[in-house]
């Protein structure tokens, strides 16, 4: 981070970074709510101060790029001398608004109120047409805990793709009945496998354990149970995730139908399934802080968005992209 800018009222933060041997200067925006062009010509001054290559900027800006596509119930024209701001800020700087480069007439919303009924898209992202070449997606999710929709944006710079992790139990599993007997299983047919053949399998559970024989090393056998268990919590793990992942898809998808169509009759329905939602997420982001042995779980840091931001950091400082030779930059 080389240089930080900000104004008093909290409406801005622009940082100067260098990563992925490119100069950034990103900008979180929170516009203002009234029509004032001059807020916007401030941050035209600061991007041209920061004099960096890429500039992404992101936010709630409090103004749309375009009344018709972007506002729906409203009947007047808010903001109007804002938005011609902005639009020649996106000249001055050749930046693009990348949700329209990809959806051109789409029509979708980040905000929406019931009383009076209105929607609109304030929330968006504005980057720099270079960087349209290495835009992976963009797109309007789903909000957690706010009024406001989250709007997804990836770039790809590095297409290698990070090796396996260490696998690591998840000891919820041990309040899962159905895991539970699925372990417990696992154990009774391994321990089967290697009984001694003058043994009945079918009654050594009755059998006191000294006079039971195996055809193996009881060390060995240990070994054996540890990765058949091993193997089965693997299995298991993938496909509780799986299911949850397919019933979170599922809401999202409800929910987003019902947004494009949305009516007064269905917001009640709509608020159930968000409820349904955030309750998953919520499970999701607890099991983000169980897995954790960072310092900052230690210390009892909550599952934010930070929070997420600090595993990401600390998981990608640990991961090796690149070789420095004498001779040059090895991909």
């Amino acid at each position: 981070m080389n240089c930080v800018k900000y104004n008093a009222d909290g409406n801005y933060i622009a940082i100067s970074v260098q990563t992925e041997n490119h100069d950034f200067t990103i900008f979180s925006v929170y516009g203002p709510n009234r029509d004032s062009p001059n807020f916007y010509n401030h941050i035209n001054d600061v991007i041209g101060e920061m004099n960096d290559t890429f500039v992404i900027m992101g936010g709630d800006w409090n103004c749309v790029l375009d009344p018709l596509l972007d506002c729906d119930g409203h009947l007047h024209d808010n903001n109007p001398m804002a938005r011609n701001t902005i639009v020649s800020l996106l000249k001055n700087h050749q930046l693009s608004d990348p949700y329209r480069v990809i959806y051109t007439n789409k029509k979708a919303y980040t905000w929406g109120k019931l009383n009076p009924f209105k929607q609109a898209r304030l929330d968006y992202f504005l980057i720099s047409n270079e960087l349209l070449s290495v835009l992976d997606s963009v797109d309007i999710g789903l909000g957690y805990r706010s009024d406001h929709s989250l709007v997804n944006i990836k770039f790809v710079f590095n297409k290698q793709s990070p090796g396996r992790s260490y696998w690591k139990f998840n000891t919820s599993l041990l309040q899962d009945n159905e895991y539970v007997n699925l372990v417990k299983n696992t154990i009774r047919e391994t321990v089967l496998n290697y009984v001694a053949t003058l043994i009945n399998g079918e009654n050594v559970e009755n059998i006191p354990k000294h006079y039971i024989q195996f055809r193996i090393s009881e060390s060995l056998l240990l070994e054996v149970l540890l990765m058949n268990i091993r193997g089965k919590s693997i299995s298991y793990s993938s496909w509780k995730k799986k299911e949850l992942l397919h019933k979170e898809q599922k809401l999202i998808d409800e929910i987003e139908a019902m947004e494009e169509n949305l009516t007064v009759e269905s917001v009640n329905s709509l608020h159930e399934k968000k409820n349904l939602l955030e309750e998953i997420r919520k499970q999701t982001l607890e099991g983000v802080l169980l897995r954790s042995r960072a310092r900052w779980y230690d210390m009892g840091e909550k599952p934010t968005c930070y929070f997420l931001f600090l595993e990401k950091r600390n998981f990608t400082k640990k991961r090796i992209t690149q070789l420095i030779t004498p001779s040059g930059t090895i991909p």
